[in-house]
């Protein structure tokens, strides 16, 4: 995901679901999941207390484009669309006028994450008029901001660690997981897209790099 801009405004949890439910909702055809990543999953987690944009992903094509169509029926163009990976598109769309003023779209993953039984199993689905929001739990989103680990993400990270720190034995078995299913997928094609698991993202789950946080990580992450 792009850095949002500065000037976006903050959205509570409050923010978030008014307008899935309110407007965005009642603008699709049918039932339509979402799945929460980033900020917007730890603001619906509670972690933090506001998030800046919106960023959903959607395991469909039929659902990421009915969700496109719905906002663009909310006065949303788009911003941008590139694919940093090409099996990933990704969409940015912007509304100055509305209370959730920027929404990032990715389909069918989040940089290159999957929505997997493993992560589905503590999973909270949020039913929001005809939105099924998928709020993965903290150790998923945890992980998922391991890679591409840029400076939001390590500051994402240092704010779960002070807030609500993972349980490490589960943030290791989703890499494990997440790892299996990008493996089996290089095993049937070629890849034509960057690795997923590189040096960077594995030393991010252990504390052998504290120098990486400024808020030193404990030698075994606290369990719940």
């Amino acid at each position: 995901m792009a850095a949002p801009p500065e000037h976006l405004r903050a959205k509570t949890v409050a923010d978030l679901t008014r307008w899935l439910e309110r407007e965005v909702g009642p603008r699709l055809r049918k039932e339509t999941e979402a799945i929460a990543h980033g900020g917007t999953a730890l603001t619906l987690l509670g972690i933090k207390d506001s998030t800046k944009d919106v960023d959903l992903a959607f395991r469909s094509r039929e659902a990421f484009d009915g969700f496109v169509s719905a906002l663009g029926s909310l006065g949303f163009s788009r911003a941008a669309d590139f694919r940093a990976n090409p099996r990933e598109v990704f969409h940015r769309l912007q509304n100055p006028a509305s209370i959730v003023d920027v929404v990032d779209l990715r389909f069918p993953t989040w940089n290159n994450w999957r929505l997997s039984k493993a992560v589905l199993r503590r999973a909270v689905i949020l039913p929001l008029s005809r939105v099924r929001l998928v709020r993965p739990d903290r150790d998923a989103v945890f992980l998922f901001k391991t890679y591409p680990l840029r400076e939001t993400d390590v500051d994402d990270l240092r704010t779960i660690l002070a807030v609500d720190p993972p349980d490490e034995a589960r943030v290791l078995e989703l890499f494990e997981d997440q790892d299996a299913i990008h493996r089996s997928e290089l095993s049937v094609a070629p890849a034509h897209e960057p690795s997923l698991f590189s040096d960077t993202c594995s030393t991010a789950l252990t504390p052998r790099i504290p120098p990486m946080f400024s808020v030193p990580l404990p030698r075994k992450l606290p369990r719940l």
